[in-house]
């Protein structure tokens, strides 16, 4: 990934880093960065040395708060937004090798 947005992707050796980059809002998710999540698992899944994976989030103040509320408006019905929300699982879950979730502070939604 190109490291422009709010999802961060590293690899060292074996084991990818995925990391929740948005510390000023307590890493809330918004539906740009669930695409960009899905992307990086697409990215991940592809590369035949990822063993491991740790994902966490910036800033020690709070792995995520969940989905940003703020993003409501960006959703014709409220349904809409709950649909999306189930993206982050689904992809998180998609992984194909194993996860750990390095967790710091609060871990909402």
């Amino acid at each position: 990934m190109d490291g422009s947005g709010d999802i961060g992707l590293t690899v060292e050796g074996h084991v990818a880093c995925l990391t929740l980059s948005r510390p000023k809002k307590l890493n809330a998710m918004t539906p740009r960065m669930a695409d960009r999540l899905y992307e990086a698992v697409v990215a991940i899944n592809r590369n035949r040395d990822v063993r491991s994976v740790v994902l966490s989030g910036e800033g020690g103040r709070a792995f995520s708060v969940g989905s940003d509320i703020n993003a409501l408006d960006q959703y014709p019905q409220a349904w809409d937004f709950h649909n999306r929300m189930q993206d982050y699982p689904r992809s998180v879950r998609a992984l194909r090798a194993p996860v750990v979730c390095a967790i710091t502070g609060y871990c909402l939604g």
